[in-house]
């Protein structure tokens, strides 16, 4: 037990860095998704996936929760991606570099100090148990 409670911070704070890299992801599409729609929207006719756009990317919090959900299974990310080609070429890659720096940087990062962390705390327990 103490050696999960000994992780708590590193958890703590590692999920604080990966919340942070979402949050600035997020601003990023969101961004993009409303000035495409801006601009779009003073155009004549209608925008394709429009609706599909704003169901993703409309406001920061479902911003932040479709970014959530690409890296951890709750959505599958080539159907969140396919909407951001229509945009541009750019915004698939930056949501590959998404998809990439997350899942292989930084969600293995924290299970590797996650890990660590607690291998340390039992580590103690043994030496106090001695």
């Amino acid at each position: 037990i103490s050696g999960l409670l000994g992780s708590t911070r590193s958890l703590f704070w590692s999920v604080v860095m990966l919340g942070f890299v979402v949050y600035l992801f997020g601003i990023f599409f969101a961004q993009g998704v409303l000035s495409y729609i801006t601009e779009g929207n003073k155009k004549e006719g209608a925008l394709p996936r429009r609706d599909e756009l704003l169901g993703y990317f409309g406001s920061i919090q479902d911003t932040m929760a479709t970014m959530f959900a690409v890296i951890s299974g709750g959505e599958d990310w080539m159907t969140v991606m396919s909407p951001l080609a229509d945009i541009s070429g750019f915004y698939s890659i930056a949501f590959i570099t998404y998809i990439f720096v997350t899942t292989n940087g930084i969600l293995h990062v924290i299970v590797g100090i996650f890990i660590e962390s607690t291998m340390v705390a039992s580590r103690n327990d043994k030496d106090l148990v001695i």
